[in-house]
Protein backbone atom coordinates (compact mmCIF):
# COMPACT_ATOMS: atom_id res chain seq x y z
CA UNK A 1 0.00 0.00 0.00
CA UNK A 2 1.43 3.61 -0.93
CA UNK A 3 1.87 5.67 2.15
CA UNK A 4 0.27 8.60 2.03
CA UNK A 5 2.10 11.94 1.03
CA UNK A 6 2.25 14.47 4.16
CA UNK A 7 0.25 17.41 3.87
CA UNK A 8 2.75 19.84 3.86
CA UNK A 9 4.29 18.35 0.67
CA UNK A 10 0.97 18.32 -0.42
CA UNK A 11 0.78 22.09 -0.14
CA UNK A 12 3.92 22.58 -1.21
CA UNK A 13 3.26 21.00 -4.52
CA UNK A 14 -0.07 23.10 -4.73
CA UNK A 15 2.34 26.03 -4.50
CA UNK A 16 4.27 25.12 -6.94
CA UNK A 17 2.16 24.52 -9.51
CA UNK A 18 0.20 27.95 -8.94
CA UNK A 19 3.32 29.84 -9.06
CA UNK A 20 4.60 27.64 -11.70
CA UNK A 21 1.80 29.41 -14.15
CA UNK A 22 4.09 32.58 -13.94
CA UNK A 23 6.14 34.13 -16.87
CA UNK A 24 9.24 32.66 -17.04
CA UNK A 25 10.56 36.61 -17.12
CA UNK A 26 8.55 37.68 -13.97
CA UNK A 27 10.12 34.76 -12.20
CA UNK A 28 13.70 35.67 -13.12
CA UNK A 29 13.01 39.19 -12.35
CA UNK A 30 12.00 38.91 -8.90
CA UNK A 31 14.86 36.33 -8.45
CA UNK A 32 17.50 39.38 -9.45
CA UNK A 33 15.54 41.37 -7.09
CA UNK A 34 16.12 39.49 -4.55
CA UNK A 35 19.26 38.55 -5.39
CA UNK A 36 20.07 41.93 -5.01
CA UNK A 37 18.92 42.69 -1.88
CA UNK A 38 20.78 39.97 0.04
CA UNK A 39 23.99 40.54 -1.97
CA UNK A 40 24.60 43.96 0.55
CA UNK A 41 23.27 42.56 3.37
CA UNK A 42 25.51 40.94 5.99
CA UNK A 43 24.30 37.20 5.86
CA UNK A 44 26.31 33.59 5.37
CA UNK A 45 25.58 33.25 1.37
CA UNK A 46 26.89 36.87 1.03
CA UNK A 47 29.70 36.15 3.12
CA UNK A 48 30.39 32.48 1.38
CA UNK A 49 29.74 34.10 -2.03
CA UNK A 50 32.46 36.55 -1.58
CA UNK A 51 35.20 34.41 0.27
CA UNK A 52 34.54 31.29 -2.26
CA UNK A 53 35.12 34.02 -5.32
CA UNK A 54 37.95 36.12 -3.41
CA UNK A 55 39.78 32.43 -3.04
CA UNK A 56 39.06 31.06 -6.83
CA UNK A 57 39.39 34.67 -8.59
CA UNK A 58 42.21 35.66 -7.18
CA UNK A 59 42.52 38.07 -10.26
CA UNK A 60 39.69 39.66 -10.05
CA UNK A 61 39.94 43.36 -8.27
CA UNK A 62 38.11 44.33 -5.57
CA UNK A 63 35.18 46.35 -8.48
CA UNK A 64 35.16 43.11 -10.67
CA UNK A 65 34.67 40.50 -7.39
CA UNK A 66 31.96 42.35 -6.02
CA UNK A 67 30.08 42.06 -9.22
CA UNK A 68 30.42 38.88 -9.79
CA UNK A 69 29.15 37.95 -6.50
CA UNK A 70 26.24 40.26 -6.98
CA UNK A 71 25.70 38.75 -10.58
CA UNK A 72 26.38 34.95 -8.87
CA UNK A 73 23.66 35.50 -5.90
CA UNK A 74 21.38 37.04 -8.47
CA UNK A 75 21.46 33.87 -10.78
CA UNK A 76 21.15 32.06 -7.29
CA UNK A 77 18.34 33.60 -6.19
CA UNK A 78 16.69 33.00 -10.03
CA UNK A 79 17.08 29.41 -9.55
CA UNK A 80 14.80 28.87 -6.39
CA UNK A 81 12.44 31.37 -8.19
CA UNK A 82 12.72 28.89 -11.32
CA UNK A 83 11.80 26.12 -9.48
CA UNK A 84 7.91 26.26 -9.24
CA UNK A 85 7.78 26.25 -12.99
CA UNK A 86 10.55 23.67 -13.48
CA UNK A 87 9.26 21.50 -11.14
CA UNK A 88 5.64 21.56 -11.97
CA UNK A 89 5.12 22.27 -15.87
CA UNK A 90 4.89 19.36 -18.29
CA UNK A 91 7.80 18.41 -20.02
CA UNK A 92 6.46 19.25 -23.46
CA UNK A 93 5.44 22.59 -21.92
CA UNK A 94 8.51 23.01 -20.33
CA UNK A 95 10.72 21.92 -23.06
CA UNK A 96 9.60 25.54 -24.94
CA UNK A 97 11.87 27.19 -22.66
CA UNK A 98 14.95 24.92 -24.15
CA UNK A 99 16.35 27.09 -26.76
CA UNK A 100 19.58 25.76 -27.23
CA UNK A 101 21.02 22.38 -27.26
CA UNK A 102 24.96 21.19 -28.20
CA UNK A 103 26.26 17.85 -27.40
CA UNK A 104 22.65 15.98 -27.68
CA UNK A 105 24.52 13.66 -30.09
CA UNK A 106 27.35 13.27 -27.62
CA UNK A 107 25.14 12.35 -25.14
CA UNK A 108 23.14 9.70 -27.88
CA UNK A 109 26.13 8.09 -28.64
CA UNK A 110 27.02 7.68 -25.46
CA UNK A 111 23.63 6.15 -24.78
CA UNK A 112 24.15 3.79 -27.97
CA UNK A 113 27.09 2.28 -26.42
CA UNK A 114 25.27 0.47 -23.65
CA UNK A 115 28.00 0.15 -21.00
CA UNK A 116 26.52 2.80 -18.73
CA UNK A 117 26.80 6.31 -18.65
CA UNK A 118 27.79 8.83 -16.10
CA UNK A 119 26.35 12.08 -16.19
CA UNK A 120 28.01 14.90 -13.65
CA UNK A 121 26.35 18.17 -13.30
CA UNK A 122 27.71 20.61 -11.31
CA UNK A 123 25.84 23.64 -9.49
CA UNK A 124 25.80 25.58 -12.28
CA UNK A 125 22.56 27.24 -13.92
CA UNK A 126 19.60 25.18 -13.37
CA UNK A 127 20.55 21.58 -13.08
CA UNK A 128 17.45 21.15 -12.11
CA UNK A 129 16.36 21.33 -15.71
CA UNK A 130 18.60 19.42 -16.70
CA UNK A 131 17.36 16.30 -15.26
CA UNK A 132 14.31 16.54 -16.57
CA UNK A 133 15.90 16.78 -20.15
CA UNK A 134 18.20 13.83 -19.41
CA UNK A 135 15.30 11.49 -17.95
CA UNK A 136 13.21 12.33 -21.23
CA UNK A 137 16.40 10.80 -23.07
CA UNK A 138 17.41 7.67 -20.75
CA UNK A 139 15.83 5.93 -17.44
CA UNK A 140 17.73 7.91 -15.25
CA UNK A 141 19.01 7.45 -11.93
CA UNK A 142 19.44 11.27 -9.86
CA UNK A 143 22.22 10.40 -6.81
CA UNK A 144 21.11 12.84 -4.26
CA UNK A 145 21.38 13.75 -0.10
CA UNK A 146 18.32 13.18 1.42
CA UNK A 147 16.98 16.26 3.46
CA UNK A 148 16.43 16.40 7.42
CA UNK A 149 12.59 16.53 6.88
CA UNK A 150 11.03 13.68 4.97
CA UNK A 151 8.08 15.72 3.99
CA UNK A 152 10.74 17.63 1.85
CA UNK A 153 12.30 14.71 0.74
CA UNK A 154 8.74 13.98 -0.88
CA UNK A 155 8.21 17.15 -2.55
CA UNK A 156 11.86 16.49 -4.12
CA UNK A 157 11.41 12.82 -5.23
CA UNK A 158 7.84 13.81 -6.42
CA UNK A 159 8.91 16.65 -8.99
CA UNK A 160 12.21 14.51 -9.53
CA UNK A 161 10.44 11.59 -10.44
CA UNK A 162 7.56 12.27 -12.83
CA UNK A 163 9.22 11.45 -15.82
CA UNK A 164 11.83 8.44 -15.98
CA UNK A 165 13.91 9.74 -13.24
CA UNK A 166 14.50 7.61 -10.46
CA UNK A 167 15.68 9.48 -7.05
CA UNK A 168 18.21 7.26 -5.54
CA UNK A 169 19.76 8.44 -2.04
CA UNK A 170 23.41 8.94 -1.88
CA UNK A 171 23.60 6.10 1.22
CA UNK A 172 26.30 3.26 1.60
CA UNK A 173 24.06 0.94 0.40
CA UNK A 174 23.34 2.45 -2.89
CA UNK A 175 26.93 1.86 -4.30
CA UNK A 176 25.96 -1.85 -4.81
CA UNK A 177 22.41 -0.66 -6.94
CA UNK A 178 24.60 1.70 -8.81
CA UNK A 179 27.57 -0.32 -10.01
CA UNK A 180 24.79 -3.05 -11.03
CA UNK A 181 23.13 -0.41 -13.34
CA UNK A 182 25.82 0.85 -14.88
CA UNK A 183 27.02 -2.59 -15.63
CA UNK A 184 23.34 -3.64 -16.98
CA UNK A 185 24.27 -0.33 -19.48
CA UNK A 186 22.24 2.28 -17.06
CA UNK A 187 22.38 6.16 -16.51
CA UNK A 188 23.24 7.45 -13.34
CA UNK A 189 23.05 11.68 -13.21
CA UNK A 190 25.43 12.93 -10.29
CA UNK A 191 26.22 16.62 -8.53
CA UNK A 192 30.08 16.28 -8.96
CA UNK A 193 30.93 19.24 -6.83
CA UNK A 194 29.44 18.07 -3.32
CA UNK A 195 31.05 17.99 -0.69
CA UNK A 196 31.15 14.25 0.35
CA UNK A 197 31.08 12.86 3.96
CA UNK A 198 34.41 12.09 5.55
CA UNK A 199 35.51 8.75 4.10
CA UNK A 200 34.04 9.25 1.46
CA UNK A 201 36.44 11.42 0.00
CA UNK A 202 39.85 12.60 -1.25
CA UNK A 203 41.29 16.33 -1.47
CA UNK A 204 42.85 17.82 -4.87
CA UNK A 205 42.30 20.94 -6.31
CA UNK A 206 39.59 23.43 -8.06
CA UNK A 207 40.22 26.75 -8.85
CA UNK A 208 43.19 26.53 -7.32
CA UNK A 209 42.21 25.87 -3.48
CA UNK A 210 42.21 21.70 -2.17
CA UNK A 211 38.63 20.62 -1.98
CA UNK A 212 37.21 17.24 -0.43
CA UNK A 213 36.19 15.77 -3.41
CA UNK A 214 33.68 12.59 -3.88
CA UNK A 215 35.71 9.36 -4.95
CA UNK A 216 32.43 7.58 -5.93
CA UNK A 217 32.09 9.02 -9.16
CA UNK A 218 35.62 7.78 -10.45
CA UNK A 219 35.63 4.67 -8.51
CA UNK A 220 31.97 3.48 -10.34
CA UNK A 221 33.70 4.59 -13.64
CA UNK A 222 37.01 3.03 -12.99
CA UNK A 223 34.94 0.18 -12.12
CA UNK A 224 32.49 -0.35 -14.73
CA UNK A 225 34.17 1.50 -18.19
CA UNK A 226 31.28 4.23 -17.82
CA UNK A 227 30.99 6.65 -20.60
CA UNK A 228 31.66 10.24 -18.20
CA UNK A 229 29.77 13.34 -19.80
CA UNK A 230 29.70 16.54 -18.29
CA UNK A 231 26.42 18.68 -18.54
CA UNK A 232 24.78 21.71 -17.94
CA UNK A 233 21.77 23.78 -18.18
CA UNK A 234 22.95 27.71 -18.46
CA UNK A 235 20.40 30.44 -18.13
CA UNK A 236 19.99 32.44 -21.14
CA UNK A 237 17.88 35.23 -22.76
CA UNK A 238 14.39 33.62 -23.44
CA UNK A 239 15.32 30.56 -21.53
CA UNK A 240 17.71 28.25 -21.30
CA UNK A 241 20.88 26.33 -22.98
CA UNK A 242 22.02 22.65 -22.49
CA UNK A 243 25.48 21.97 -22.86
CA UNK A 244 27.08 18.04 -22.95
CA UNK A 245 30.55 17.47 -23.60
CA UNK A 246 32.56 13.91 -22.84
CA UNK A 247 35.16 13.84 -20.05
CA UNK A 248 38.13 15.32 -21.64
CA UNK A 249 40.74 13.98 -19.70
CA UNK A 250 38.86 11.02 -18.86
CA UNK A 251 38.02 10.54 -15.04
CA UNK A 252 40.25 8.43 -13.45
CA UNK A 253 40.36 9.86 -9.86
CA UNK A 254 39.26 13.19 -7.86
CA UNK A 255 41.80 15.17 -9.50
CA UNK A 256 40.48 14.84 -13.09
CA UNK A 257 37.44 15.35 -11.98
CA UNK A 258 37.58 18.28 -10.45
CA UNK A 259 39.51 19.19 -13.85
CA UNK A 260 36.54 18.83 -15.65
CA UNK A 261 33.95 20.62 -13.38
CA UNK A 262 36.56 23.48 -13.40
CA UNK A 263 36.40 23.82 -17.11
CA UNK A 264 32.79 23.30 -17.48
CA UNK A 265 32.19 26.10 -14.78
CA UNK A 266 34.87 28.60 -16.00
CA UNK A 267 32.77 30.08 -19.23
CA UNK A 268 30.20 30.61 -16.75
CA UNK A 269 31.29 31.86 -13.66
CA UNK A 270 28.13 34.35 -12.27
CA UNK A 271 25.92 30.91 -12.67
CA UNK A 272 28.16 29.28 -10.28
CA UNK A 273 27.04 28.34 -6.85
CA UNK A 274 29.59 30.14 -5.12
CA UNK A 275 26.99 30.32 -1.85
CA UNK A 276 28.03 26.30 -1.17
CA UNK A 277 30.49 25.73 1.21
CA UNK A 278 33.05 23.82 -1.12
CA UNK A 279 36.13 24.40 1.12
CA UNK A 280 34.82 23.49 4.76
CA UNK A 281 36.91 20.59 4.92
CA UNK A 282 40.63 21.16 4.93
CA UNK A 283 43.80 19.02 5.11
CA UNK A 284 45.56 18.33 7.99
CA UNK A 285 47.09 21.93 9.15
CA UNK A 286 45.52 23.99 7.13
CA UNK A 287 43.15 26.71 8.57
CA UNK A 288 39.53 27.06 8.26
CA UNK A 289 38.70 29.13 5.39
CA UNK A 290 34.90 29.85 6.97
CA UNK A 291 33.89 31.08 10.11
Amino acid sequence: MATAMPWQARATLLLLRLLGLLPLSWLRGFGILLGTIISILPIRETRVTRQNIRLCCPRLDRVQAATLARKSLQHLLMSVCELPKIWSLPYPKLARLIVGVSGEETLKRALALGKGVIVAVPHLGAWELLNLYLAEHTELAVLYRAPRKAWVESVLNAARGRTRAIPVRAEPSAVRGLLKRLQSGGVLGILPDQQPKQGEGEFAPIFGIDAFTMTLLPKLAVRTCATVLFANAVRIPGGFRIEIRAAAPDVIDVKTLNVNVEKLVQPWLAQYQWSYKRYSMRPDGQARIYR
